[in-house]
């Protein structure tokens, strides 16, 4: 099914990831366990909200420093070689976290 800008908009705006990546033709997570990255003593549960051939969408329901989201990518990396974290705040903010490719030439 073909989305217009109005839907993507509502769903992202809801925080509603899991089905917008649904819509897109993805596939929901095989599990509703979180994905615990730990960070020194904090712990931060990754909800994941999709998947399509081994690329994984996972959700960050806050929004840490700048530094602390790159040691998360780090963690993430060692288990989930290809993916996006969607870090959001009770203030319905967000951000992603961009993966930084990498050349396999």
């Amino acid at each position: 099914m073909a989305m217009n800008k109005k839907q993507v908009k509502k769903l992202l705006e809801a925080h509603e990831f899991g089905e917008l990546f649904n819509q897109l033709g993805w596939d929901w997570p095989e599990s509703d366990s979180p994905y615990p990255a730990q960070i020194g003593e904090e712990v931060f549960n990754l909800q994941t909200i999709a998947h399509k051939r081994g690329f994984v969408a996972l959700h960050c329901a806050t929004i840490p420093s700048s530094a602390v989201r790159a040691k998360i990518e780090s963690r993430v990396s060692k288990d989930i070689r290809e993916h996006l974290i969607i870090y959001t705040d009770a203030e319905r903010k967000s951000e992603d976290s961009p993966r930084r490719l990498k050349n396999h030439g």
